[in-house]
């Protein structure tokens, strides 16, 4: 598993969110993860939209960036997760702190890593599902 660095800027998270992963250069092949994609670009529109803290849902916007992660085979760096969801360091810790005390996201070695654990994947994987349109 490729870990994302402290040096993991702004344009390489948003590389990662726009299908690339950074330094690779590949097109996402997985469904699931550009519906994450997209809809983590939604949620980011209406979070520029509203320009209010009240209106974002940083929960689930950092378990999207870590099943982005998570699919592209990626540890995140909590610093990268903040950034990719305009968070400060605090307020993300804070998040992710409590998405592994609920089990969905697990820390590695080093505790500034973490990624989707198998039961958060395995939410993740169903919410994007059910949130599919049907044909």
């Amino acid at each position: 598993m490729v870990h994302s660095g402290d040096g993991f800027g702004r344009a390489d998270m948003d590389a990662a969110h726009a299908y690339i992963v950074p330094g690779v250069r590949r097109r996402v092949a997985n469904e699931l993860e550009n519906m994450a994609v997209r809809m983590h670009a939604q949620n980011r529109r209406r979070a520029d939209l509203f320009s209010h803290p009240v209106m974002a849902d940083y929960s689930l916007d950092l378990m999207l960036t870590a099943l982005i992660a998570h699919e592209q085979g990626i540890a995140l760096s909590r610093r990268a997760a903040a950034m990719a969801n305009r968070m400060d360091l605090a307020a993300a810790d804070a998040v992710i702190d409590q998405l592994i005390e609920a089990r969905l996201i697990e820390t590695h070695q080093e505790r500034d890593h973490v990624s989707l654990s198998r039961h958060g994947a395995d939410l993740m994987h169903k919410y994007l599902r059910a949130a599919e349109p049907q044909e």
